[in-house]
């Protein structure tokens, strides 16, 4: 409900901020859903999902695992290099 103000209460308690957190934490859960679909898209990762048929689980595929050390040690690399 909203009070005089425009702020949304609930039984005279302001809870504008729980509205905006929760949000902001869809919109991850959105935000972080779209990347790993097209992690999913470039073959990076596999999903395989559970008898219950909602839950699922979420792997890298052999080129995601092979990409995950290449980054590694390039950041090895670079971090070796800033500190020389």
């Amino acid at each position: 409900m909203l009070d005089k103000q425009g702020k949304s209460t609930i039984r005279g308690v302001d809870i504008s901020d729980q509205i905006e957190q929760i949000t902001d934490q869809r919109m991850n859960r959105r935000n972080v859903n779209r990347s790993i679909n097209q992690l999913v898209e470039c073959g990076l990762v596999s999903k395989s999902e559970f008898a219950d048929g909602v839950s699922h689980d979420w792997r890298l595929t052999d080129e995601g695992e092979a990409l995950l050390e290449s980054l590694h040690d390039l950041t090895e690399v670079a971090i070796r290099g800033f500190a020389e």
